[in-house]
C-alpha cells in the first residue's frame, strides 16, 4: 500500500511539471458544487410496558449539493519578451530625424484553469531619434572686395590690381565642400610710365646714337631718352617703327606689337571715335574715314563723355 501512495505522488508530479511549465501553478479560486453532508433528527416513542411509554431520538444522515469556491491549481497568462520586427527608415538624412519600430511579442504560457488572460496586444510601435548628426554645409563664397588701387607701373610696363573674396558665406562645416574658384581676382593692364621708361631706355643697343627707345605692346608711343624719359605719341596716321626707331606710315611701319591697327575695310565718319578696353587708349577716326588707335599722354586716361585725354578721378 506504501508503494502505491509513492508511484502516484510521482506520477502526480511528473503530470504536473510537465503541464504547467517550469514556474509553479499558481492558485485560482473557482465556482464549483460541493457536495455537503447534513442531519436531520426524529423523535419517536415506544412502549416501555403496559404501565408507560418511552420517547427516543434518532438521527439520519444525508448527502446534499450546493454551490461552492474552490482552490485549484491554474496557470496565468504570460507573455514574452518584446523583440524588434521591423525598423523603417529615418526620415532625414542628417540634423535630425525619426524613424518607426514595429515589435511584438506572443503567448509564453496560455492561462488554464481559469488563470488571469493576458492583457494588451501583440504589437506595438513607437519612434526613435535617428541621424542626429550635423547637415554638411557647403561652402559659399562673399562678395568681391573693391580692387586695391593699381600698383607701380613696373619695368616690364605693367601694373595690376587685386581685389578678393573669402569662402564664408556660409563656411563649409561638418564635411561640406569649399568654395569652387579663386579667392584672388587679379586684373593686369599695360602702363608707360616711371619705371616702364626708365627699363625702355636702358635696352637702347647704342645709348650715344640712339636717342629714341621702343615700347612693349605699344605701336603709338615711344620714348624720348633724356633726363626726363618723356612718352611722346605718334602723330596721325604713323606707327612707331621698332627698326627704324620713328614713327611712320602704317604700311611701311616694321613693328611686332600687340596693338595691331584695325581692319583697314571699316569705315567710319571723320572726327568720330570710340574706346579701348585700355583706359589709356582710344581710337579716332581719321580724313580717311578709318580707324586708327591712339593712346594719352602718361598719367591719362581717356574720357568718352568729352572725347578727350583727362586726369583719372580719384
Amino acid at each position: 500500500m506504501a508503494l502505491c501512495k509513492v508511484l502516484a505522488v510521482l506520477l502526480v508530479c511528473v503530470i504536473g511539471v510537465s503541464f504547467f511549465g517550469e514556474a509553479s501553478a499558481a492558485l485560482c479560486t473557482k465556482q464549483a458544487t460541493c457536495s455537503v453532508t447534513r442531519s436531520r433528527k426524529e423523535r419517536y416513542q415506544q412502549s416501555c410496558g403496559w404501565w408507560r411509554t418511552c420517547y427516543y431520538t434518532r438521527t439520519y444522515y444525508y448527502t446534499a449539493y450546493e454551490p461552492c469556491t474552490k482552490q485549484e491549481e491554474c496557470v496565468h497568462c504570460e507573455w514574452s519578451d518584446w523583440t524588434v520586427a521591423h525598423i523603417g527608415d529615418c526620415n532625414k538624412k542628417c540634423g535630425g530625424g525619426t524613424q518607426n519600430v514595429k515589435e511584438i511579442r506572443s503567448h509564453k504560457r496560455s492561462a488554464f484553469n481559469g488563470g488571469n488572460p493576458c492583457t494588451g496586444g501583440n504589437t506595438r510601435t513607437y519612434t526613435l531619434e535617428c541621424n542626429t548628426h550635423n547637415c554638411p554645409i557647403h561652402g559659399g563664397w562673399s562678395e568681391y572686395s573693391d580692387f586695391t588701387h593699381w600698383s607701380e607701373c613696373s619695368g616690364k610696363c605693367d601694373h595690376s590690381r587685386e581685389r578678393e573674396r573669402t569662402c564664408t558665406e556660409p563656411k563649409p562645416e561638418y564635411g561640406g565642400n569649399d568654395c569652387v574658384g579663386i579667392s584672388v581676382e587679379r586684373e593686369t593692364r599695360y602702363c608707360y610710365e616711371g619705371k616702364c621708361l626708365v627699363e625702355a631706355c636702358k635696352k637702347r643697343k647704342n645709348v650715344d646714337t640712339e636717342f629714341h627707345a621702343s615700347l612693349p605692346h605699344n605701336c603709338m608711343q615711344y620714348v624720348s631718352c633724356d633726363h626726363t624719359n618723356r612718352l611722346m605719341n605718334c602723330s596721325e596716321g604713323t606707327l612707331w617703327d621698332q627698326e627704324k626707331l620713328t614713327c611712320v606710315h602704317k604700311k611701311d611701319a616694321h613693328t611686332d606689337c600687340l596693338d595691331e591697327p584695325e581692319d583697314e575695310s571699316e569705315q567710319c565718319e571723320p572726327g568720330d571715335y570710340r574706346t579701348h578696353e585700355n583706359e589709356n587708349a582710344y581710337e579716332t577716326c581719321d580724313s580717311n574715314k578709318k580707324w586708327h588707335k591712339m593712346r594719352c599722354p602718361q598719367g591719362l586716361v581717356f574720357d568718352p563723355s568729352v572725347g578727350v585725354c583727362n586726369w583719372p578721378e580719384g
